[in-house]
């Protein structure tokens, strides 16, 4: 993706902007190859990414920021760019800079995309998980679905049966189910609706296809986080 030169317009508040560019500049470097990653992957191909749901996805960020996000994937980006934005952004909506570079993330993870560190941490994190922890969280991370899981599964019953084999076990909807697998996220469905109420995740069943057994690895990771606590307690 080529790079556009960035051409220098008035600053804000210099000593901030240099302050960023300093300080997060190896983040910036990070967010920039994540932007290429993005516009790579969906060179060509409009609909390669569920913009849609991404957008649900960062709902929580500046609609501003995130339609800059857009701009960049497409068009490319320099630092000072990004630095100039986010400090352009703290002065009219008091947003603290750092979360530009978050929402690059968010974004980058949203779309499926992982840098290799983080895939090398997440298959440590697997390997260990499965080598000394399977048995005892197996079928301990929950999720209820609703809808057909066509066309990544024929059946449910081959969904959850994949499901199974990933180390999750189906149980009905209830505040304490970890997730739940739709077609479509329908914030108008009952189930939907429930497990809002209740702040249960919901995902897709493309979700669930793409991520497998990493799809709820951070509920994996505090079973594991609070199995060592009450193993220092008992000690």
């Amino acid at each position: 993706m080529k790079i556009k030169k960035f051409e220098s317009i008035k600053i804000i508040n210099e000593s901030s902007y240099t302050d960023f560019l300093m300080h997060y500049g190896d983040e910036i470097r990070v967010a920039i190859q994540r932007l290429d990653k993005i516009g790579q992957e969906s060179a060509g191909e409009e609909d390669f990414f569920n913009y849609d749901e991404i957008d649900q996805r960062l709902e929580n960020y500046d609609k501003n920021v995130i339609d800059e996000i857009d701009d960049w994937v497409v068009r490319g980006v320099a630092p000072e760019e990004i630095a100039e934005f986010a400090i352009r952004n703290q002065d009219r909506y008091g947003t603290e800079p750092r979360m530009v570079l978050y929402a690059i993330e968010d974004y980058f993870h949203a779309c499926g995309l992982y840098d290799e560190d983080e895939e090398e941490d997440e298959e440590e994190i697997e390997e260990n998980f499965n080598v000394k922890c399977f048995e005892e969280f197996k079928d301990k991370v929950t999720f209820e679905m609703s809808d057909s899981p066509k066309p990544y599964w024929v059946t449910k019953a081959e969904f959850v049966a994949d499901m199974q084999d990933w180390g999750y076990s189906h149980t009905t909807l209830n505040k304490n189910t970890d997730m739940l697998i739709v077609s479509t996220k329908n914030l108008n469905t009952l189930k939907c609706q429930k497990a809002e109420k209740y702040g249960i995740p919901i995902y897709t069943y493309k979700d669930a296809f793409d991520r497998k057994d990493r799809l709820y690895k951070r509920v994996i990771r505090n079973k594991k986080l609070d199995n060592l606590k009450k193993k220092q307690e008992e000690d």
